[in-house]
């Protein structure tokens, strides 16, 4: 069957859709081999609401340049963009290691706002607000409300496929889980249902969340305490993700390069040109005092009083008002070794939580290594998003930071030095842990990749920041991003007043195998003509299929590329580069598997394009056909665990535009934000025929570009030298170089705990020895 002939429905289960999505995998399997990069400019129209990068962070201290500083005059947009944060990180709230989430609110009424998830629509269309209406709606109120419905689903997993789940067993989980009453009886449920299916983990945060809704204004804290935990023991492999990927190593490592005279110019410059005083950075100012001495008086900091001289006396000498502790740029040095200090422990905590967790290896009564976990990273969240001093001292450095993060191969291997305070760094690159320790010397030539193929969320957002020079601020933010999409969600004008519903779309089984691809040469061989235009015969039947789409043959072009030039360049460059480009030498087909998934947010956005064709078109998927009244009335918002890719992006773009099905452009499918990195994906099974279609297309244009610039710089740098400098010499100039592609809640106030003085007043101790801290780290 062609391709290209009509259909009554926008969905084709044929083997043209088969078709379709074979191609896609390759020539995205090539792009990535290639490192090709496509940036959301390139896309009209682009379904990313936010396209300048600085305008996705807070305002720079002092900043009064509009992009900048955020000071968006419309309201209308800076409510849009903080609901797509908050999509966002209701997103991040699934996630457990390696799920890729997308959320998509639902409106279900005149007076609902959107919500979580639901599969039900309660109301007629007549009464529902347009996306557009809503926020305006939402700009003229006091705050931003939280979506109340949210259709979820994730990136599939090849290599671990969901399991069956009995009813009974769900209904299990759920009703334990509504006796717990503290965080002792959490832990305890936690480990007696330490592997549960992700729909029951999705339906277990749905009643936390509306645990929290429904309570009493005094009870809210104690069950977002229990939400809390629930989310730290099961995103911790996450977060030590996190904590032990290459891009917050060299955060880290470029923290440690900073020297003391360095950090006093750069802090003091910056107070200046901000008009900063240091009256008003003091610890009387801050939201945890207590937070400080706390850290400075832990058995394990080593030295304080040598390394700290100015806090340790400010905290030996205070009484009982307690020390008013100035932050200056005397004084920055030592608030920057407190800082790396709880870096430290903190990914030490979750490293042995982790290595405990993944080994089963938890004790069933004994809460102490998630109590660490839950101390260090509540450290680390109030540091910030809650120290006006640390925020200053972080922003300040990080013009100076990201300039060492873009240079990793010249940062020194971590290694406790005299002026380190921290004598657990040595501990820790010492000690043998069979689930991926944390490495504090990188390897950088090591891709930190996530389960679909592309680099991880990591190192995608810590890339962003460099450009910007806003690296250590992200990188600290990654740190403690779980903690702080609780404490976003939670709040007062997050919260929805009523209960919420979550509902999970899976979407069908495909029939094609997660390990297919099309022919690399098959593919090649349809872009590129043959020298005596002959074209080689498929070598199997399950080819021929492919005939119907591969594009018509056109004469050679201006620079007379053929198909078996295109494939001997592509076997070279195989031989100098290894890695996916294997896949072009001789026995590479044999050897490499497509490992690449369908997207989250391209299947969301397909069953919202399909719901809004009247009529709903019929599939050969009976329970998609059900379920697809579930997406009517859906606004066109996606939240996102991870930034779009640019394939996704491409498809959003052409959803937004008219189908044969639906003469009407629809409502515009948005996400926050994308990256530009190009990587092995495949379509997802519902995708409308001529959407497949125009996408491949798309595809088909950008890897013949790419392919025609690799065989011009081949031809160029194989000429003959003789053949060269003529060249050279009869233009005027050498040819350009190419430039290369860069491929909670803890407690406070532990130290003024510790003793008690013979007048019953309260000064600060070393505190850990006795009560567990000293655990193996």
């Amino acid at each position: 069957m062609s391709a290209t002939k009509s259909t009554a429905s926008p969905l084709l289960d044929s083997d043209s859709h088969v078709a379709y999505d074979l191609r896609t995998r390759t020539i995205t399997y090539i792009l990535s081999a290639l490192n090709v990069t496509n940036r959301d400019s390139d896309t009209e129209p682009s379904p990313v609401l936010v396209r300048e990068e600085a305008v996705l962070y807070p305002p720079r201290t002092g900043s009064q340049d509009p992009i900048t500083s955020n000071n968006i005059t419309d309201p209308t947009a800076q409510v849009e963009r903080e609901i797509f944060k908050l999509l966002n990180q209701v997103a991040l709230l699934f996630v457990r290691e390696h799920e890729i989430i997308a959320v998509l609110p639902k409106r279900s009424g005149s007076q609902a706002h959107v919500n979580v998830m639901v599969t039900t629509d309660s109301e007629s269309d007549s009464d529902e607000l347009s996306t557009e209406e809503y926020l305006h709606q939402a700009a003229t109120q006091d705050s931003v409300p939280l979506p109340m419905k949210y259709l979820v689903t994730r990136n599939p997993r090849n290599d671990s496929p969901p399991g069956k789940r009995t009813h009974a067993r769900s209904n299990e989980v759920l009703m334990a889980l509504h006796t717990m009453t503290s965080p002792q009886e959490m832990y305890g449920y936690l480990i007696k249902y330490w592997h549960i299916s992700f729909a029951e983990h999705v339906s277990s945060i749905e009643f936390l969340l509306n645990h929290i809704i429904v309570a009493k204004s005094d009870q809210r804290f104690d069950r977002k305490v229990l939400l809390e935990r629930y989310i730290t023991f099961r995103a911790a492999p996450k977060m030590h993700r996190r904590f032990n990927s290459p891009g917050f190593i060299c955060f880290l490592q470029s923290l440690r390069n900073l020297s003391k005279m360095q950090i006093k110019t750069t802090v003091a410059f910056h107070m200046q040109k901000w008009k900063i005083s240091s009256t008003t950075l003091t610890t009387h100012n801050e939201a945890h005092e207590e937070f400080i001495p706390d850290i400075l008086y832990f058995h394990r900091f080593k030295s304080p009083e040598t390394m700290c001289p100015y806090l340790w006396n400010q905290y030996e000498n205070s009484g009982e008002a307690g020390a008013d502790v100035v932050y200056t740029a005397e004084t920055a040095w030592e608030f920057h070794q407190v800082l790396i200090f709880t870096l430290e422990m903190a990914a030490a905590a979750i490293a042995d939580f982790v290595n405990a967790y993944k080994l089963a290896d938890l004790p069933a009564h004994d809460d102490k290594l998630l109590k660490r976990v839950e101390k260090w990273m509540g450290y680390v969240h109030v540091m910030v998003h809650d120290s006006a001093i640390f925020k200053l001292h972080v922003e300040a450095l990080d013009g100076d930071i990201t300039d060492l993060m873009r240079k990793p191969q010249l940062l020194p291997t971590l290694t406790p030095t005299g002026d380190s305070p921290a004598s657990l760094v040595s501990t820790i690159t010492k000690r043998v842990d069979p689930v991926a320790p944390l490495q504090l010397a990188p390897d950088l030539n090591v891709e930190d990749e996530d389960n679909d193929g592309c680099l991880s969320d990591t190192s995608i957002e810590i890339s962003a920041a460099k450009a910007i020079s806003r690296a250590g601020q992200q990188a600290l933010w990654l740190a403690v991003s779980f903690q702080q999409a609780i404490q976003c969600v939670c709040e007062t004008n997050s919260l929805p007043k009523d209960p919420i519903s979550v509902t999970l779309f899976n979407p069908p089984v495909r029939k094609v195998p997660s390990t297919e691809m099309e022919s690399w040469k098959s593919v090649v061989t349809s872009l590129f003509p043959a020298a005596a235009d002959i074209i080689a015969t498929p070598s199997s039947e399950a080819e021929q299929d492919y005939d119907d789409i591969k594009v018509h043959m056109t004469p050679p072009n201006d620079a007379g590329i053929f198909a078996e030039e295109v494939i001997n360049t592509l076997e070279a460059y195989a031989k100098d580069h290894g890695g996916k480009c294997t896949l072009f030498l001789p026995d590479g087909e044999s050897t490499i598997k497509f490992r690449g998934v369908y997207h989250a947010e391209s299947i969301l956005a397909s069953m919202a394009y399909l719901s809004s064709c009247n009529p709903i078109p019929r599939t050969i998927h009976p329970e998609v056909s059900d379920t697809m009244n579930a997406f009517r009335n859906t606004y066109k918002t996606i939240g996102v665990s991870k930034r779009c890719c640019p394939v996704c992006m491409k498809l959003l773009s052409l959803l937004m535009l008219p189908q044969s099905d639906s003469p009407m452009a629809t409502e515009p499918l948005t996400v926050l934000s994308a990256h530009a990195n190009i990587y092995p994906t495949s379509l997802p099974p519902l995708m409308p025929i001529k959407v497949a279609e125009r996408l491949v297309r798309w595809l088909e244009q950008l890897l013949k570009d790419e392919l025609v610039k690799l065989v011009k710089e081949k031809r160029r740098f194989t000429r003959p030298s003789t053949q060269r400098g003529r060249s050279q010499d009869s233009n005027g100039k050498s040819p350009r170089k190419k430039k290369k592609k860069d491929p909670v809640v803890m407690p406070m106030g532990e130290a003024r705990r510790a003793k008690t003085t013979a007048a019953g007043g309260k000064r600060y101790a070393k505190w850990g020895e006795d009560s567990g801290e000293e655990g193996k780290l």
